[in-house]
């Protein structure tokens, strides 16, 4: 049963020009209720990459930095654990030097797929990188 605005903004006692008026109010709180929630969720999530960048270059002795630009070093992103790890790739593959927070089951199939197979990169720009991708 259909009941039409007017009838029933009336029965409640309101004049329809209140009716309206109260809830164009209703939805402007609503609009900014949603532009405070997406705008926390915003900050929330670049501050979440910042911590998680801190904490990768943490993990890595700043000696490392050096050794890499003299030798050009190289690393291998790749799987430990159902997480993705960071291996040095003049070391044995058995221990990362890092491994993410990062879980291979919350990955799309082809990011898995190049992962197992593992991705060499040079630098530890490159990781950063590849971690943010991943991340996303």
């Amino acid at each position: 049963m259909k009941i039409p605005f007017a009838k029933l903004v009336s029965d409640l006692g309101f004049s329809k020009e209140k009716a309206l008026a109260s809830l164009k109010r209703r939805a402007v709180r609503f609009l900014v209720l949603l532009v405070v929630l997406f705008s926390a969720v915003a900050i929330i999530n670049a501050q979440m990459r910042k911590s998680v960048l801190a904490q990768l270059s943490a993990a890595v002795p700043a000696a490392s930095f050096v050794a890499e630009t003299e030798s050009r070093a190289k690393y291998i992103v790749s799987e430990y654990n159902g997480y993705v790890a960071v291996y040095d790739a003049n070391k044995s593959m058995s221990v990362p030097e890092f491994t993410t927070e990062i879980k291979l089951s919350g990955l799309l199939r082809y990011d898995r797929e190049l992962l197992k197979n593992g991705l060499t990169v040079s630098t530890m720009e490159e990781i950063l990188m590849i971690l943010e991708d991943l991340d996303e």
